[in-house]
């Protein structure tokens, strides 16, 4: 599934495709992408390119560090198509894909890292946020997750 969006801005970065999202060949056309779209198109006012960290679904399995590592690829290609002047990993594993390292999203809501990516010319803040997906199943999370966007 190809990323989607305008090069040049922010990058959204999520974990991997859902059901719907397989469906229509698009990264976060459900419930999720329903909170996370709006909250974007209200708070940021450039390009915005929305990618999953994993190129297909792993389907009833549990994301595992060797998914991750075999999409490496695609999320570096991905990378170099659309040169993001930020990036927003949304979730663990969209944080491990990135950063190559998971992250407590919790844990670390406001912290940053920088990706010192020579090919840029320039290191690229990555922020990191709770997954959608949580925000929809507890209002704290979606409070959090709607401040952290």
């Amino acid at each position: 599934m190809p990323a989607e969006g305008e090069p040049g801005g922010l990058l959204v970065v999520v974990e991997s495709p859902g059901r719907s999202d397989d469906a229509v060949g698009r990264p976060l056309t459900g419930p999720a992408g329903n909170l996370l779209r709006p909250l974007l198109a209200a708070h940021w006012p450039g390009p915005v390119a929305i990618v999953n960290a994993l190129g297909c679904a792993p389907g009833a399995r549990e994301v595992e560090p060797s998914h991750v590592e075999a999409c490496r690829g695609y999320l570096a290609r991905v990378f170099e198509e659309v040169r993001p002047t930020r990036v927003l990993a949304l979730g663990s594993w969209a944080a491990h894909a990135v950063l190559g390292r998971g992250v407590p999203p919790l844990s670390t809501r406001g912290a940053y890292a920088h990706l010192l990516a020579g090919r840029f010319g320039r290191a690229v803040p990555v922020f990191t946020a709770l997954h959608p997906t949580a925000a929809l199943r507890n209002r704290h999370a979606r409070g959090w997750f709607e401040e952290d966007v």
